[in-house]
């Protein structure tokens, strides 16, 4: 899904903490990297800060990982695993699992 709007224009609210601006994004129709960009720009967060908590929002997480798929359809999905892996800031092996989860729900 590509996204017209640009993080940067995107602050969050007065009363808002990062979990709930998280979910707003999400709610939005978001991906994952723009809403990490969005935190780091907004709530001065550092990619080490993220940890676990994209795996609260795998909604975002499963848009990125489309997104990339469109991007590069003929990529295999080892090197597709590669990529979310680095993208994300996660192991290869939860990477896969997330393109085998993509590949199940575009072959239905």
């Amino acid at each position: 899904m590509t996204q017209l709007q640009n993080y940067r224009d995107l602050p969050s609210f007065d009363d808002e903490d990062q979990l709930s601006y998280v979910e707003r994004l999400e709610s939005n129709g978001h991906e994952e990297m723009f809403i990490r960009k969005a935190l780091r720009y907004h709530f001065g967060m550092g990619f080490g800060d993220f940890g676990s908590l994209f795996e609260s929002f795998p909604i975002a997480r499963m848009r990125h990982v489309r997104q990339l798929r469109e991007s590069r359809p003929q990529r295999s999905d080892y090197s597709m695993a590669l990529k979310v892996a680095k993208n994300l800031d996660i192991s290869h092996a939860t990477a896969a699992r997330l393109v085998a989860k993509l590949n199940s729900n575009t072959e239905s």
